[in-house]
């Protein structure tokens, strides 16, 4: 049972773009959810070597404080212009940016009280579903198998339900630059479709921002796999070994709102870990261990930062004064492979005692 509540807020600012108001305090959201959770395991050979387990739960979000306070228009609220530079000096002096909220120079608000509260909004929940088999070999030995299966159901996002899909009817082509960002040369890359609003609905009185939870065909979920043999504290040494691999399928956006929401909107691809650690317990109370970690580079997307002006000529956006979009999938493009490695070196030390 999560409830969310905000004071009565009271703002009032000399600006003329920050209004004055006063209401009492409210609800933000009010959610009561059942979090069920299953194990059970089995003794496949009789003889507790052998065992299968396997584990169903569903785990909500933990949405702190500061949830509530993104929603409550005594929270900060911020406009962004089209800043016009009239002596190109490289600094703001008045009368270089219409403050209107409708001028030609308002781009975006967010914050305070651009924010609307959706009460159909859903909790964001996990649900998750392991299968394992275990099996001891014997001399403190054993190996085991994992299969893990998350499903990411309900995640928010905020859009602007003033400014539905059927508005963004501004379409445009433009290239690609390449990873280089420099257009004209053998890198370049593919032209694409990018999508405006209709300049009907600039200004604030078209600005209302609402949480809204993804759409039903598109929540992420990971599958992972997990292979480890694990040598047990016996003796004078121990050690574990894993494999684990796991296929992420997110989604870039998800809820579709805007007409550039289906670039590159799907991010599939297979993450690898591999871990080794183990150590050895010498005479006189001293331990060796060492822990070795491999990970494959993060994955990453190469972005482009289209601006309202078209570098070749083309027309220019009408309403907005750049996009950042993506320009390959989610995982196309991968950071450096990382390695850890840890020693440690510790000595068990008698105090005593009666």
């Amino acid at each position: 049972h999560t409830r969310f509540r905000n004071v009565t807020g009271v703002q009032t600012c000399a600006l003329p773009i920050c209004p004055s108001f006063s209401l009492p305090g409210f609800t933000v959201n009010d959610w009561k959810e059942v979090a069920p959770r299953l194990g059970a395991a089995f003794d496949v050979s009789g003889d507790g070597r052998t065992v299968i387990k396997g584990t169903y739960g569903i785990f909500y979000t933990d949405l702190q404080y500061s949830y509530a306070l993104g929603q409550s228009p005594t929270s900060v609220q911020t406009f962004n212009y089209r800043w016009r530079d009239l002596n190109g000096d490289g600094n703001y002096q008045p009368g270089e940016v219409n403050l209107s909220t409708s001028g030609p120079d308002f781009l975006s608000v967010s914050g305070g009280s651009s924010s609307v509260i959706n009460p159909d909004l859903g909790l964001t929940n996990t649900r998750e579903a392991t299968a394992s088999i275990e099996r001891q070999l014997g001399q403190g030995f054993a190996v085991r198998g994992l299969f893990v299966h998350k499903r990411v159901i309900d995640a928010f996002q905020s859009i602007n339900i003033l400014r539905p899909l059927s508005v963004w009817d501004q379409k445009f082509s433009r290239r690609d630059p390449g990873p280089d960002d420099v257009l004209g040369n053998a890198n370049d890359g593919p032209v694409y479709a990018i999508y405006d609003y209709n300049p009907a609905y600039r200004g604030a009185a078209f600005v209302k921002n609402m949480n809204v939870n993804a759409d039903s065909n598109r929540h992420d979920y990971y599958n992972s796999i997990e292979m480890m043999l694990t040598k047990r504290n016996t003796g004078r040494w121990f050690a574990n070994t894993s494999v684990l691999a796991t296929k992420t399928h997110v989604w870039r956006i998800k809820a579709v709102s805007t007409g550039n929401d289906a670039l590159f909107p799907l991010g599939s691809y297979w993450d690898l870990s591999y871990l080794l650690a183990g150590g050895y317990n010498f005479p006189h109370g001293i331990t060796v261990s060492s822990l070795l970690q491999a990970y494959n580079g993060l994955a990453r997307q190469r972005v482009v930062q289209f601006r309202r002006a078209d570098p070749l000529g083309g027309p220019a956006f009408p309403s907005s004064s750049q996009f950042q979009l993506p320009v390959e999938p989610l995982g196309a493009t991968r950071g450096p492979n990382r390695t850890l490695v840890n020693l440690r070196v510790a000595k068990d030390f008698s105090l005593g005692g009666s």
